[in-house]
């Protein structure tokens, strides 16, 4: 009766092991169904967005070439002889020469604008 007992219990665990992995396998199977359902949801949500986030890229690239175009024109403009061309063709603006005396007894010569 020992050696029934002993197979018996042997087939309980085959049955045992056989449930568990079945049981896993269910398990696994429904997590992959529900992480493929949360994608499908997630690229149907963020899909438009996608469009709208390169249109917003595209745009940002376009801001910054009118930034840098922006900065060369004002470096021209820390040039003097720019801003006396400036002066004389844009706002009809004439040269004056000014004499300045320094106590120093240094003449210094300076032009302004009218």
């Amino acid at each position: 009766m020992e050696i029934k007992e002993v197979y018996n219990a042997e087939i309980n665990k085959d049955n045992f092991y056989e449930r568990i992995q079945k049981q896993i396998a269910v398990v696994l199977g429904v997590l992959i169904v529900v992480a493929l359902a949360v994608n499908l949801a997630l690229l149907t949500y963020l899909g438009p967005k996608g469009e709208e986030l390169s249109g917003i890229r595209n745009q940002q690239e376009e801001q910054k070439l009118k930034n840098d175009l922006l900065r060369a024109e004002l470096e021209d403009y820390k040039v003097s002889t720019v801003i006396n061309e400036k002066a004389e063709q844009d706002l009809d603006m004439q040269k004056k020469d000014v004499k300045i005396i320094n106590i120093n007894n240094a003449d210094v010569t300076a032009s302004s604008y009218e």
